[in-house]
């Protein structure tokens, strides 16, 4: 019986091991934004869901991702500088770049891609630096 308990103990200590070693580290990367005020149907793509998932309030945004607004939707999206941009109805909007700035204040540096509809964007003054590409 003791032996049993043994093997058994082993036996768990290695599995929990092993699925430790297997399972991937969350990406390093840091979210660059938050997806707020959805409506309607908004979708995300990204590296791990390429054919796009469901936008939700309060979605992490990391930079390559990809979001899609259908006809009559809206969605926010909020970078941590606490600048803001709308997007509307049938917009395809691709975050390419987030970079934080190596300055004495905290300031960022944004690259967007707007490849279809339009957006508003109000940008915190003197914080970041922002290139739209349409």
């Amino acid at each position: 019986m003791r032996i049993f308990f043994l093997f058994k103990s082993l036996l768990f200590i290695s599995v929990l091991s092993l699925t430790a070693t297997l399972v991937p580290a969350q990406d390093s990367s840091p979210a660059i934004a938050t997806l707020l005020q959805i409506e309607g149907g908004v979708e995300v793509v990204t590296d791990k869901s390429p054919k796009g998932r469901r936008g939700r309030d309060g979605m992490l945004l990391f930079a390559g991702n990809k979001i899609r607004t259908s006809g009559k939707s809206k969605a926010t999206v909020e970078y941590r500088d606490g600048s803001r941009i709308r997007l509307f109805q049938n917009s395809e909007f691709l975050l390419d770049l987030s970079e934080e700035q190596n300055t004495s204040r905290r300031t960022f540096k944004y690259l967007l891609t707007l490849n279809n509809g339009s957006l508003r964007g109000r940008f915190k003054k003197g914080l970041q630096r922002t290139k739209i590409r349409t």
